[in-house]
């Protein structure tokens, strides 16, 4: 499964139970930069996490990796940190993929 995360929690466990490995898209750790880039809040990211953790589901996170960017930013040492402690707190990730910022849809 290839998500974002954002979905009916309602469907969740349903989902899950169907699933073997979750890509799971984070834009951000921070609630400001996610919102600022998904136009969601980072609750249906955690939502969705909740869901994952409770299934000890198997899963590879996929990280934006934006530098230098004049709006927002994800590769700051703070952004980084809590990276860092989202991964390392979940035992059942399997991976971690840093997916470079791109603006070829321009």
């Amino acid at each position: 499964l290839d998500t974002a995360g954002h979905g009916d929690p309602r469907h969740f466990d349903a989902v899950l139970d169907e699933t073997d490995l979750v890509l799971l898209c984070a834009k951000s750790f921070d609630p400001n930069t996610h919102f600022a880039l998904s136009k969601m809040t980072i609750d249906h990211l955690m939502a969705f996490v909740d869901a994952i953790d409770k299934h000890d589901q198997p899963f590879i996170l996929r990280y934006v990796y934006i530098p230098d960017h004049p709006e927002f930013r994800t590769d700051r040492d703070a952004d980084l940190d809590a990276l860092t402690a989202f991964v390392n707190d979940r035992p059942h990730c399997r991976g971690l993929e840093l997916l470079p910022y791109h603006t070829l849809g321009k």
